[in-house]
């Protein structure tokens, strides 16, 4: 049986304060002293109630304690942490759903290709490769041919010749000028 006590005080049925100061040897009772005297009650007959152990009889009917050996118990306390969980409230959520009607600015990008054939009907003395001006692809077809003789043929000259002539006129041109006139005023110091 465990004979630690959260309380040190015992009431009887008459309210009778006992201070508890041991435990028998053999842990079956409590040694109490009040001012009528020292006395030991049976575990058994102890209860607790709040703050105190209630013995159900009277502490004057019990027989004194002469003075014996006690034991005194070392009381010592102790700290037990804990958490739980604690409910402070409910929240009731209702979602619904809604709409609006709002403009928005769409910004659409469309690439297009146009596609013409140039015909062409030239020699090349190499394969012709694939080149790009600007945002335009030219994409060679060709084929090879079999060129047995290569010969130029002079079918027309353009001859150009030049002259040069002088001729004079004479035109009345109106040229504007300047004339500067320089006054004395004064006597003259020579």
């Amino acid at each position: 049986m465990s004979t630690e006590f959260a309380v040190d005080q015992i009431v009887d049925q008459e309210g009778l304060r006992a201070k508890v100061i041991g435990v028998s040897k053999d842990e079956a009772s409590l040694i109490v002293a009040c001012e009528k005297g020292r006395f030991q009650i049976p575990l058994k007959e102890l209860h607790e109630e709040g703050d105190h152990l209630a013995y159900a009889g009277r502490i004057d009917d019990l027989s004194r304690l002469a003075e014996v050996e006690t034991v005194i118990p070392v009381i010592e306390e102790r700290v037990s942490v804990g958490k739980r969980q604690h409910v402070t409230g409910r929240v009731k959520i209702r979602k619904t759903v809604a709409s609006r009607t709002e403009r928005v600015p769409l910004s659409t990008t469309k690439e297009t290709v146009h596609i013409r054939r140039l015909p062409r009907d030239e020699l090349l003395a190499q394969p012709a490769v694939t080149r790009s001006e600007g945002d335009v692809t030219f994409i060679p077809v060709q084929e090879e041919v079999y060129v047995i003789e290569k010969r130029y043929r002079l079918t027309e000259e353009i001859r150009i010749e030049r002259r040069v002539e002088t001729t004079v006129e004479s035109r009345e041109i109106e040229l504007r000028y300047e004339r500067v006139e320089v006054l004395k005023e004064g006597p003259d110091p020579n």
